[in-house]
């Protein structure tokens, strides 16, 4: 993930968590297939029902089989997505869906982030979000990875390492 999506280590990963009390556009997160082949639209007899009128496809799940499957090549991710069709009324753009303050679990900042980076984020941090926690990463000494250090901020001291769970996102 810090490779393909965090600028090389520069940027930041964001981990969510799902709030099952609340109204929650990841309540609606689907895991990520990973196959070794990629997904087909329909085998040739679905396209023979479908151009005689016997069977339309399904498009809804021809789509979400589209979007949600990747090679296995990437299964390391365990990725999941959310899907959002909602379009706006006044200009047909596909509505943007914003995470809820409490989802927002910590950040991760990559091995190569500055310190001004990282202060800036840090300090644009709302107050209803004391609750993140603020980690860097740094190469393990003896073996291949990553471990995390919790940054100690305004917010709280923060002491400790541990490593990235499934649920983030990358910025």
């Amino acid at each position: 993930m810090w490779a393909h999506y965090a600028n090389h280590h520069t940027g930041a990963v964001v981990r969510l968590g799902c709030v099952r009390e609340r109204d929650s556009v990841l309540l609606a997160a689907i895991p990520v297939k990973y196959s070794d082949r990629a997904p087909y639209i329909g085998t040739l007899e679905e396209w023979i029902r479908h151009l005689t009128g016997q069977k339309q496809l399904d498009y809804d799940g021809l789509f979400q089989k589209l979007v949600t499957t990747k090679s296995t090549h990437w299964a390391y991710e365990k990725e999941w997505r959310v899907i959002n069709l909602r379009q706006s009324e006044e200009d047909g753009l596909h509505m943007y869906n914003s995470f809820l303050p409490e989802e927002i679990e910590a950040v991760y900042f990559g091995c190569r982030a500055t310190n001004p980076d990282i202060e800036n984020i840090v300090q644009k941090m709302h107050p209803d979000l004391s609750h993140v926690e603020f980690l860097k990463a740094r190469k393990k000494k003896w073996e291949y990875g990553l471990e995390f250090e919790r940054i100690e901020t305004g917010y709280a001291t923060r002491v400790s390492t541990h490593t990235v769970s499934n649920g983030a996102a990358a910025i």
